[in-house]
């Protein structure tokens, strides 16, 4: 069998060169591929197993049948390194450096959060000055900036929502529904939001409403209202909120061991199950939806899948013995619980670990791997290289990954490997989000300097 390579290509100003790459390099290994199967198949007798047969229809001394299943063990392992060779040259950088822009003046970036479905980005500094970045145009807007003393009016946080930007007016009792495009005022609602922590929130557009731990403040002629007696399902400590297609709210607690569910837009209780006791192993750490099932992680390193018609165990695994978190991108700030049709990552400890649901199971990978490579490049500074967000590409199998040195690179989740190593971002923070409507990746330095980075449109699942 003689292997045929593609006859070169030559690019005209239409076609992608890395698509053509990856075209002839995936025949490529087809091809190997193929030869691998047809040379380890059955029917397939190499020289030297031939001659051993032949020695034991012989009177001489026979040595040990060759088992089948090790037949070719080097020609195999050179196939395999041959494809994985490949694979790696095939791996372009899938990020191009496209603009760097300088923040607007007195301005530094503290915090970034982007549209999921629109081409902005919400900026802040921790507290005081508030901004939106327009992709399309590459121009900031400035929405408020607080003043230092006047609490009656200060911008507590905002929030993304069907495209419109929620800002929340925590002392002064004002929500307002903003339009990113001229910044212009939808609309706006009075609320008692003094006593509201607004730690765990998240404003429902469908239905006008706030959900803050687990109180639900309704709009009753203009109003934000909530009911006036105390709930008696509140958690003690929450760590989760998620809200499920609009129907339903899932929220979890730390010591009290349970997942509450609520109806909407009613908020009427539900369900309650615990799965702990109290100050046991079990204390909930988080909670996230995969593909809308429920997975729920302990102090103690558990990961369990939870039935949300019963709220039984369907599935369990135990990575580590320490506290579990979820990641998934800036769109999930510590407000809201992971909710994504997708995988998703989970710390535990020193470990890092990339998880998704199989048919009645979910697979966990290892990203360790990433963590020691990274380490490797930067052994000098091996003690402050510790991970402090991700950043997943949505519709691809990328990560942004984020140490807390300013550290970020480009990781493939699936192959276990650092694609792309980014501009530092300011130490200490996460000031990186991807804008999907954009594909555009938004990264802010220590020096106060915007990197803008275009996805290759070659690169998808």
């Amino acid at each position: 069998m003689s292997i045929q390579f593609p006859t070169p290509k030559i690019c005209t100003p239409h076609v992608s060169p890395t698509r053509l790459l990856n075209r002839d390099l995936s025949k490529v290994k087809a091809l190997l591929a193929e030869l691998q199967i047809k040379i380890t198949g059955p029917g397939f007798k190499p020289p030297f197993q031939i001659a051993n047969s032949a020695r034991r229809n012989s009177s001489l001394p026979t040595s040990r049948p060759v088992k089948h299943s090790m037949k070719l063990t080097i020609f195999n392992t050179f196939i395999a390194a041959l494809i994985f060779s490949l694979s790696t040259v095939n791996a372009a950088e899938p990020f191009t450096k496209a603009e760097t822009l300088e923040l607007p003046t007195g301005f530094f970036v503290a915090h970034a959060q982007a549209a999921i479905n629109a081409p902005f980005v919400a900026l802040n500094d921790g507290g005081l000055d508030f901004w939106l970045f327009d992709a399309r145009r590459q121009k900031f807007k400035h929405i408020t900036k607080n003043v230092v003393g006047d609490w009656d009016h200060r911008l507590h946080h905002t929030q993304w929502s069907e495209g419109n930007l929620v800002l929340f007016r925590s002392w002064e009792g004002v929500i307002d529904i903003i339009n990113p495009d001229d910044m212009s005022t939808k609309i706006s609602f009075s609320a008692d939001l003094k006593s509201a922590p607004l730690r765990m929130s998240q404003w429902i557009s469908a239905y006008s409403m706030l959900v803050d731990g687990t109180d639900f403040y309704r709009d009753i002629e203009g109003k934000l209202t909530k009911p006036t007696k105390p709930n008696p399902h509140a958690h003690s400590v929450q760590t989760g909120l998620l809200i499920k297609e609009n129907k339903h709210v899932i929220t979890s607690g730390f010591h009290d061991e349970s997942i509450k569910v609520w109806s909407l837009p009613e908020g009427e209780f539900l369900h309650s199950w615990d799965i702990g006791t109290w100050f046991s192993k079990r204390r909930i750490t988080a909670i996230a939806l995969s593909y809308g099932r429920l997975l729920v992680g302990t102090e103690a390193g558990h990961l369990e899948e939870r039935s949300l018609a019963t709220g039984e165990k369907l599935w369990s695994a135990r990575p580590c013995r320490n506290q579990v978190n979820f990641h998934y991108s800036s769109q999930f700030p510590p407000s809201l619980s992971v909710n994504v049709n997708d995988g998703l990552f989970f710390s535990c400890g020193s470990r890092i670990g990339y998880i998704e649901p199989q048919k009645n199971e979910w697979l966990i990978s290892d990203l360790n791997a990433v963590l020691n490579e990274v380490m490797t490049r930067g052994a000098e500074h091996k003690t402050s290289k510790l991970l402090f967000a991700i950043e997943t590409i949505s519709d691809t199998e990328l990560a942004v990954f984020i140490f807390s040195d300013g550290t970020s690179v480009v990781i493939n989740k699936k192959q276990n490997r650092v694609l792309q190593k980014l501009a530092n971002v300011k130490p200490g923070t996460a000031l990186v989000s991807y804008i999907a409507a954009t594909k555009q990746l938004f990264l802010s330095d220590a020096k106060n300097l915007v990197h803008l980075y275009k996805l290759d449109n070659t690169v998808s699942d």
